[in-house]
């Protein structure tokens, strides 16, 4: 029995996300599908559209036979830890032997070039890296500077620019540092790069594209009562409010320059969009704002995520699977070290930060789904998951 696995948001689930699982599995060979799926709040640092349960059992009548959820401390963190933990999830299940990305360059021998590159950053890349920042550039800029003077060519350079190849070389660093016994696979994506707005011929729709239509009312067929992240305007700012600057860097990813200038802009920002448009600056990008804002919205202080290299995966949290794949859950149970969470109110981990964090993170969901459309969804706790028949 083998499977490969999949390191998604899957906000939404559309159609080419189940390309990504066909040719995912035709690509490799392999018997399953399994996927690390964010939870209730993504990497950008905003809600997902449609909650967890909704996106994996579409991910499940997609193509894939189980989902299982990244815990919300990696979910919403920048690309390297995401990276990381998405694939010690996928390679704590016990029976993932390969893991497949969609990429927009296709070619894996690239970006395991790139990946290689980064991974080996010289005394004199780092001096250069140092003295670009310093000048007053972006980070991605300064690193681009830096590669350049090591005659990096334009080429790579371009590659590593795009986000779903960085994405990728992040999944190949951590297979490759972690986790050596899985073999890394990529797709060329189709259709709309990930921001773009439109698409030709055959292609795909990005998910931002589709997001916007959603929450504008112009598409209706993806899912049932899609949230935003100024839906959660209200518990930023009474947390902005009754914090103090000093308070506010406590917080996952809150720098001390980005706490000033939150503290600057609360009372004159009515959402949280606009807070996080008033925030971003040449040095903090807006998805970084956006990101530390969340954080503060969900109570995600900074010591529950470990740094990069050494996080762990206590739990995995099943969100859905496919009826007939029972045999595939039985494995992973012979083969796992960590436990599988069917029942959360049962769970063995229940006192653990990280989970305790998602249940927080899906209360906060929840209680934004009631506020928005007056639904009442079921208690994270009290949740068990989705069976697709």
């Amino acid at each position: 029995m083998s499977a490969v696995g999949i390191i998604a948001e899957f906000d939404p689930f559309h159609d080419g996300h189940a390309y990504l699982i066909r040719e995912a599995r035709k690509l490799t060979g392999a018997d399953h599908v399994v996927v690390a799926m964010s939870g209730d709040f993504v990497e950008r640092g905003e809600p997902a559209v449609f909650d967890k349960f909704e996106r994996a059992r579409a991910a499940v009548r997609g193509g894939a036979d189980v989902v299982f959820e990244l815990p919300t401390a990696y979910a919403t963190s920048g690309a390297k830890i995401f990276s990381e933990a998405g694939v010690r999830l996928l390679s704590a299940t016990g029976v993932v032997d390969s893991i497949c990305f969609g990429s927009e360059c296709g070619d894996i021998d690239t970006l395991c070039r790139a990946s290689e590159l980064l991974d080996n950053e010289s005394e004199e890349f780092k001096t250069a890296l140092l003295k670009y920042q310093k000048e007053g550039d972006s980070y991605p800029k300064a690193r681009e500077k830096a590669l350049l003077c090591l005659g990096v060519s334009e080429d790579l350079i371009r590659v590593m620019r795009e986000p779903n190849n960085i994405l990728g070389i992040h999944y190949i660093s951590a297979i490759s540092n972690y986790c050596n016994g899985i073999k890394p696979y990529t797709i060329k994506r189709k259709g709309a790069g990930y921001h773009d707005r439109n698409t030709t011929g055959d292609g795909f729709k990005s998910a931002s594209e589709i997001r916007t239509g959603i929450l504008n009312k112009e598409l209706i067929n993806y899912g049932n009562c899609p949230i935003c992240a100024d839906d959660f305007s209200q518990v930023l700012f009474a947390r902005l409010l009754s914090l103090t600057p000093e308070q506010l860097t406590r917080f996952a990813d809150v720098t001390e320059p980005l706490a000033m200038a939150a503290m600057k802009h609360r009372e004159k920002s009515m959402s949280f969009s606009e807070l996080a448009s008033k925030v971003k600056s040449k040095n903090n990008l807006y998805t970084s704002v956006s990101r530390a804002l969340l954080h503060v919205v969900l109570d995600m202080k900074e010591e529950i995520r470990p740094a990069a290299g050494g996080l762990k995966v206590p739990y995995l949290r099943l969100l859905a699977f496919k009826e007939s794949s029972s045999g595939l859950l039985r494995s992973m149970r012979d083969n796992t070290v960590c436990p599988l969470i069917t029942k959360p109110a049962d769970a063995p981990c229940r006192d653990d930060e990280l989970f305790k964090l998602d249940i927080r993170a899906a209360s906060l969901y929840n209680g934004a789904v009631l506020a928005k459309y007056g639904v009442r969804m079921e208690e994270d706790m009290k949740r068990g998951p989705v069976i697709v028949r």
